[in-house]
Order: C-alpha cells, then sequence, then structure tokens
C-alpha cells in the first residue's frame, strides 16, 4: 500500500497537480460569481416590484386623507388607476 502511494510522489507529478488545483479553483470562483450575479439580478428586480408597492400605497393614503379633509368631492377622483410601469422608476 505505501509503495502505491509513493509511486506518486515524482516531480512530474507535483508540476501537473499545481496548475491543475489553480485551475480548479478558478473554475470555482466563476462559478460563485455567476450565482452571486443571479441573486443581484433577482434582488434588483424585486426593489423595483417594492418601489412601486411603495408609491402606491402612498398614493392611497394621499387619496384617503384628501377625500377626509376635503369638503368639494368633485375634484377628487372617485378611483385610483395605477399601472406601474418600471422603465419610470429608477432605483
Amino acid at each position: 500500500m505505501i509503495q502505491s502511494i509513493r509511486q506518486w510522489d515524482v516531480p512530474v507529478v507535483n508540476l501537473i497537480s499545481i496548475p491543475g488545483s489553480i485551475g480548479l479553483v478558478l473554475i470555482f470562483q466563476n462559478i460563485v460569481i455567476a450565482v452571486m450575479n443571479d441573486v443581484c439580478e433577482d434582488a434588483k428586480k424585486n426593489s423595483r416590484i417594492a418601489a412601486h408597492r411603495c408609491r402606491a400605497k402612498l398614493i392611497a393614503e394621499y387619496e384617503t386623507s384628501e377625500k377626509l379633509f376635503s369638503s368639494k368631492r368633485g375634484n377628487n377622483p372617485r378611483y385610483i388607476y395605477y399601472v406601474p410601469n418600471p422603465g419610470i422608476v429608477y432605483t
């Protein structure tokens, strides 16, 4: 058993294993970078949705407060139509 292990104790094997280990580290590093990039894109997409939702809540709160304190009902719209367009919101 020890002889079978010692047969790999050759300088050529060491010369091949060093670039191989460096290559594996680079491959795994690129995989981690790709996964993190995908996570960042998902977070950016979700942040846009959250920004639209927050703006819609602010509009709804403003409209309800205006209806409470306003005596003129003809000036305020009855319904609020909100269509999110991600192109307008820069987050």
